[in-house]
């Protein structure tokens, strides 16, 4: 049985032992507990991203889906796979050169619960590296809704940071408030990055940890959630998981570089985590996929690039043309990228004016675009479209109403500007 935006039934199980390290997967990590510190060995080898994916039995990486203006990009990153090898279980303490920290990361978020007005000054998050490691306790629903989102220093290295944001399936027919399960995973996960022993942090390791936290507390009724984590480091390279139907993309230069696709089960059934309540576990059985099913790619982060990381309130509604245009109207507007004749955009990214608050400008600009389409009736989103496509009978129009989170991150090389403290 297949729950549309709940969960799937599928009866996988954590594994033993966690693969560790960034892209590719180079070290074994057992954990004494469920967030012991995570260890690390090879770093990200510069060059173009890769990508690599394990599945369960069942067929899980479906390019079906209610965003599928997130199926294509315009450039295909080389695909990779590989098997982690025999590793030491600390690793080596790092160099003055390797600690040296060459990228720095402008981050903020802005979100908006389904049924209630947008206010952007209210509705935002601004990083520092003073921030709470995650934007609300952990004993509340996130003010997001029910998505949720997080950003965290890793202590030990300068610069690094890991985040993600989650999207939430519906348990709302079995009385159950998802919010708390989204918010659950989000604060583990983000308590787990900041100890971590290494910035080279396996997303997709990062995930199993928070969700194994969440399953071994069972202090929270149920819920079901979609993710999105990344992991960038000093050096700006960056790994991403993704699990289900959130997502991101890559902007660079007034171009779309690279766009995540949904992994869905059917339409409208992407993948999710979920904490199955136990009367449902005794009708249905397991039903939920796993942390190691998330699409992990690496990414080599350059000086004036953006990264959007979004639920599905986003890619439901927004076309990825339209956050190009907007992205590049408030980057462009800011300085941060610059029109040169003959040689189209480039980034200019400096310590100028304005520079250090075009995140969240970019944030809210998307947020309240999001917003807006999904409540219009007369333009179809990706998710109408998709409808439209599958089921030509139905005559669902407009947008979708939904929770909408959008995490920006602006990427910032120092040997190329002036940077001026936080």
């Amino acid at each position: 049985m297949l729950f549309s935006r709940t969960m799937s039934r599928l009866g996988t199980a954590l594994p033993a032992h966690l693969r560790i390290g960034i892209c590719p997967s180079t070290a074994v990590h057992t954990l004494s507990s469920p967030l012991a510190p995570l260890t690390f060995h090879r770093p990200l080898t510069s060059g173009t991203s890769s990508s690599s994916s394990s599945s369960s039995s069942s067929s899980s990486s479906s390019s079906a889906g209610s965003a599928s203006s997130m199926n294509s990009s315009p450039s295909t990153p080389t695909s990779s796979e590989s098997e982690a090898g025999p590793a030491s279980p600390v690793s080596p303490a790092p160099t003055e050169a390797a600690d040296e920290q060459r990228f720095r990361y402008n981050i903020a978020a802005s979100f908006s619960p389904k049924g209630k007005k947008y206010e952007p000054e209210r509705d935002v998050y601004k990083h520092t590296k003073l921030s709470p490691a995650y934007p609300s306790p952990t004993d509340l629903r996130s003010t997001a809704g029910q998505d949720a989102f997080f950003v965290a220093g890793i202590e030990r290295w300068e610069g690094a940071r890991a985040l993600g944001v989650v999207g939430v399936g519906g348990y709302d027919s079995e009385g159950i408030d998802s919010a708390f399960f989204s918010q659950a995973l989000c604060s583990r996960m983000a308590i787990a990055a900041k100890g971590a022993l290494s910035e080279d942090v396996n997303p997709k390791a990062l995930l199993n940890v928070g969700y194994k936290r969440v399953l071994d507390e069972d202090v929270i009724k149920g819920g079901a959630s979609t993710a999105c984590v990344a992991v960038l480091t000093q050096k700006g390279q960056m790994a991403v998981a993704n699990l289900g139907d959130s997502g991101f993309v890559v902007l660079r230069a007034g171009k779309l570089v690279y766009a995540s696709q949904a992994q869905t089960h059917s339409f409208n059934c992407p993948l999710q985590l979920a904490m199955i309540p136990r009367r449902m576990r005794e009708l249905y059985g397991p039903m939920s996929d796993s942390p190691n099913d998330a699409h992990l790619s690496c990414h080599t982060m350059q000086h004036g690039d953006i990264v959007i990381f979004a639920t599905d309130g986003v890619w439901d509604n927004v076309t990825n043309q339209d956050i190009l245009r907007t992205v590049t109207s408030e980057m462009t507007a800011s300085g941060a990228w610059a029109i040169e004749e003959g040689k189209g955009i480039t980034a200019t990214i400096t310590a100028g004016p304005g520079i250090e608050g075009v995140a969240e400008k970019i944030a809210k600009a998307l947020v309240a675009k999001a917003k807006s389409l999904s409540t219009n009736n007369k333009i179809d989103g990706p998710f109408a479209k998709e409808v439209q496509r599958l089921f030509p009978n139905e005559t669902y129009r407009g947008g979708k109403v939904d929770d909408i989170t959008v995490l920006v991150v602006g990427v910032r090389e120092l040997a190329l500007e002036a940077v001026p403290k936080l």
